[in-house]
């Protein structure tokens, strides 16, 4: 291949000036002699490509020349439009002087841009500051929130217990009432028995008064009697006396007869007064009293029915305008169902809360059902969000969704006490089950959902309403 070239570069190496060494050639001669021995034609086809390759190559020498001359006109015109500009130069360094002190001016804007950044700095420093005290802040708000959310629990709870102890109060008040009345009655019939006791106290003393005055009586007479005696007894002894004196022979004679009675003695003192006797037995019913008047007449507006007293009039208790079919003026005692606890925490993040659950009767077909749902919610992520909802026998209420939508953004992880309440119509009456369910909020996907925390206070409240 290089022997079929070699006319070739010996030719261009010819044109270009450029020669070869002599023992290149010798080297060389030997195959080229028989090379052109053998390549005559080509040889001759070579020396015609030489001679067009040398016109070729004046072309583009003369094409050298133009361009020769071209570019020293164009050196002629530098040199004038560089004349043109000293001039320009003389302003550009007045241009460069000032823009030097721009420079400067610039360096110290950029420099006071730097301190003002560095302010800047120091004030996100600060505000991060700031914000991480916010933080700090809005923790404890939630934890008070916490608190003030297991105190309303307990308040309720207290409150529950406080209408359980009222119900039983009221139960031991008519307890009490019923009581009070067969008191009354007891009381009555002691008050009857006490009178007729007092009646044949006043009687007895009567007697006693006049017992007293006998027994005075008796008195005098046995003092009289006693007088009576004494002063028999004086003549006797006198008598006595008198016979020693004249003594003679004791006669025989029959015995006198007794004398007649003394005169009545003086009243003697009142004795005091003796103990109360027993009791005295029941006295037998007294007589029917008469008839009393008349009372006035009762409302018409009540319809006895079985089980059950109706009237389509408002009905007032303590009031005597009531506005409405029942206006009650003073404390009113409401049913109402619910269900508590502490925990536990729940990390389902699609599908029902099964700690969570209220058994409620529903007395109508017709009225509503207010539910309150209270719980420590949380939804974990950056752009994640969590539905919590009410569900009434796992199906959600007919008429609205009851639903809360917890959003996270920046990889929040708040657990914060929340609230869900609203009102539920077209159920049934009978007997339900009011449950919890999570999951993503629609248009949200892969959320991390959290309830409960800490063993934080849960309620679920169920109210009839019309």
């Amino acid at each position: 291949m290089i022997l079929k070239q070699l006319p070739r570069m010996l030719t261009l190496s010819a044109l270009m000036g450029l020669t070869i060494p002599a023992h290149a050639v010798q080297a060389l001669q030997e195959p080229l002699e028989g090379y052109v021995m053998d390549n005559t034609q080509s040889i001759i086809e070579a020396t015609e490509a030489r001679k067009a390759l040398q016109r070729e190559i004046q072309q583009l020498r003369e094409e050298n020349q133009q361009l020769k001359a071209t570019v020293d006109q164009l050196v002629t015109r530098l040199g004038q439009i560089t004349q043109a500009l000293e001039p320009v130069k003389t302003e550009n360094a007045d241009n460069r002087r000032r823009a030097v002190q721009a420079q400067n001016t610039a360096s110290d804007a950029r420099t006071k841009a730097n301190q003002a950044q560095n302010t800047a700095n120091s004030a996100v420093s600060k505000a991060n500051r700031a914000q991480t005290t916010a933080n700090d802040g809005v923790f404890k708000a939630n934890n008070a929130q916490n608190t003030a959310s297991e105190a309303r629990t307990k308040a309720i709870q207290a409150q529950n217990t406080a209408n359980t102890a009222i119900s039983k109060a009221d139960s031991a008040q008519t307890t009490a009432n019923d009581g009070v009345s067969k008191a009354n009655n007891a009381q009555n019939t002691a008050s009857e028995a006490r009178t007729k006791a007092i009646q044949a106290q006043n009687t007895a003393n009567s007697a006693v008064s006049k017992a007293n005055r006998a027994q005075t009586t008796a008195n005098d007479g046995v003092s009289k009697a006693n007088n009576a005696q004494s002063t028999a007894n004086e003549a006797i002894n006198r008598a006595n006396n008198a016979q020693r004196a004249t003594k003679g022979e004791k006669g025989e004679g029959e015995k006198g007869e007794k004398g007649d009675p003394g005169k009545k003695g003086d009243p003697g003192e009142k004795g005091e007064k003796g103990d109360l006797g027993d009791l005295g037995k029941k006295g037998d019913p007294g007589k029917k009293g008469d008839t009393g008047e008349k009372g006035d007449p009762g409302t018409s507006s009540w319809v006895d029915g079985s089980g059950k007293v109706t009237t389509p009039v408002n009905v007032g208790i303590g009031t005597t305008a009531p506005g409405a079919k029942l206006d009650v003026a003073g404390n009113l005692i409401r049913t109402i169902a619910y269900a508590t606890s502490n925990g536990p925490n729940d990390g389902t993040d699609v599908g029902q809360i099964k700690s969570r659950v209220l058994s409620f009767s529903k007395a109508k077909t017709d009225t509503k059902i207010r539910i309150s749902y209270t719980d420590n919610l949380r939804t974990h992520g950056s752009a994640k969000g969590c539905r919590w909802e009410i569900r009434v026998d796992g199906r959600s209420c007919p008429n609205q969704a009851l639903v809360y939508d917890d959003y996270a953004s920046g990889n929040d992880n708040t657990h914060s006490s929340r609230t869900v309440a609203g009102y539920c119509s077209g159920v049934a009456a009978g007997s339900h089950t009011i449950g919890i369910w999570v999951g993503n909020t629609p248009g949200y996907s892969g959320s991390d959902c959290y309830t409960g925390w800490s063993s934080s206070t849960w309620v679920i409240e169920a109210e009839e309403i019309n």
